[in-house]
């Protein structure tokens, strides 16, 4: 079994470069990966579990819920998601990273080249360079 520790920092890995800083959620003394329609975290075996329902834990819509469920099941064939009332939940070895869209979590930025450069320039001329 993972120690909390161990558990935050290998969900910290898996996800750093993927999803935004402001994602990691400290949740009953467990860091997750947050988002508007998901709650992820790392199991002991190396696994994802994502539990599909709202931050508030209220019971998400039928319609909402079914139209998350597909997509999941269109992304990743092999994972059996489990529908309960208002909620759903899967295990999965890997989750691609269209998923995080539906699912409502942030996604890191990807600064191109272009844009750090003009950053560069805005912050010479703020600077009075």
């Amino acid at each position: 079994m993972l120690t909390e520790h161990e558990q935050s920092t290998k969900l910290r890995r898996t996800f750093e470069n993927r999803v935004s800083r402001s994602a990691f959620k400290k949740v009953d003394d467990e860091l997750r990966v947050i988002g508007k329609f998901a709650q992820i975290t790392i199991l002991d075996t190396g696994g994802i579990d994502v539990w599909i329902r709202t931050p508030d834990l209220v019971p998400m819509g039928t319609r909402k819920l079914n139209n998350i469920c597909t997509a999941v099941s269109t992304a990743l064939p092999e994972a059996q998601i489990q529908i309960l009332d208002g909620e759903a939940w899967f295990q999965t070895e890997y989750l691609p990273d269209s998923l995080f869209k539906v699912l409502g979590v942030r996604r890191k930025a990807v600064l191109t080249e272009e844009h750090k450069k003009a950053m560069a320039e805005r912050l010479k001329a703020a600077r009075g360079e």
